[in-house]
């Protein structure tokens, strides 16, 4: 039997998707809140591509459970064999730290205990490229880019790395295990947060744009390479899943052009980036205020980081899917939700 944590998230939506789809296995997934698995639902049947959506729904044993909460985790590994660990705490904000640490940390200890103490087979981790530093001289990140503690790094990258090093701890007591680093995930679904959100916000209206660029990845790309690494028993690795190095502007402009919303056509200067961020980050510990731009932002956002697909293109064979093609295909579902 497989469990999914984290299944009523974005990514984990996409990975029951196709995880359905396989029918390799039964599978548990792990719920904490009836409202996000009612709202999970409807997602998985509406932008679900395969054949018979409610009955592979149907199929799901949802577990009411915490990874930060170990009783709750003797059920949900019953008659387990293999873990996709999906959850986690994405936060830039400062004054999270404490639960990231909580949830991604600790919460990974968990989930490598109980996988060590339940003889899981197979382990797969989702990670981040924010734990990924440059080596010294290196202009382009790749698998073999180190964490570096010097290095000025978010407190959700240093809660992603503590969580690696969970599973490599794992790794070292006998756990069959991968990890991926997806860059920043687009596909349909969750406009309302995460990284789903720019959707509705390029819809609303964006004037700026910033001068960065980054790794975009689709969902389904993700959710496909994670299966194709677990069958193939690619253990012991890391893998990095970006599908092009592609900047902010033109992700905004493409979403837009899709939408027939208007286009930002300002570049904001870092300087005033950093400004209206420490603003925001004045305002929301006096008034509690959530900042729109946090802090740990500024530097990603107007910074081009380029990342290395050739360890995943060449060890899978995969080819993944272009991301006009992806923001295309996910603008057509939000336009369907956005007119409901």
């Amino acid at each position: 039997m497989i469990l999914v944590t984290g299944a009523t998230g974005f990514l984990g939506l996409h990975l029951l998707i196709e995880l359905t789809n396989s029918n390799e296995k039964p599978i548990k997934a792990i719920f904490r809140s009836e409202k996000k698995l009612a709202i999970t639902k409807n997602h998985f049947l509406r932008i679900n591509p395969y054949t018979d959506p409610i009955e592979k729904w149907d199929q799901i044993n949802w577990i009411k459970a915490d990874i930060t909460d170990t009783p709750s985790l003797e059920n949900a590994f019953e008659n387990c064999t293999v873990v996709y660990h999906c959850a986690a705490l994405v936060s830039l904000i400062n004054k999270d730290f404490p639960e990231l640490k909580k949830i991604n940390i600790q919460g990974t200890a968990n989930m490598v205990n109980f996988s060590i103490l339940n003889n899981i087979k197979k382990f797969c981790l989702v990670s981040s490229i924010a734990t990924l530093n440059l080596n010294p001289g290196k202009s382009v990140y790749s698998e073999n880019s180190q964490w570096n503690n010097e290095t000025l790094n978010s407190g959700y990258a240093i809660s992603k790395h503590g969580a690696e090093m969970e599973v490599w701890r794992g790794i070292q007591e006998g756990l069959n295990a991968v990890i991926v680093n997806p860059g920043v995930i687009l596909g349909k679904g969750f406009y309302k947060e995460g990284s789903s959100s720019i959707f509705t916000k390029t819809k609303q209206g964006i004037p700026f744009y910033t001068n960065g660029g980054t790794g975009f990845v689709g969902a389904s790309d993700c959710a496909k390479i994670m299966l194709k690494l677990m069958e193939q028993n690619k253990f012991s690795q890391r893998f990095i899943l970006v599908s092009e190095n592609i900047t902010y502007k033109k992700v905004m402009h493409t979403i837009a052009g899709q939408l027939n919303s208007k286009k930002p056509s300002k570049a904001i200067s870092k300087t005033f980036l950093s400004l209206i961020a420490n603003i925001e980050h004045f305002l929301n510990l006096i008034f509690n205020r959530q900042p729109t731009i946090p802090l740990d932002m500024v530097s990603s956002l107007t910074t081009v980081s380029i990342y290395s697909n050739e360890k995943t293109t060449s060890t899978l064979n995969y080819n993944f899917t272009i991301i006009d093609s992806v923001i295309k295909n996910t603008c057509e579902d939000f336009i369907h939700v956005y007119q409901q």
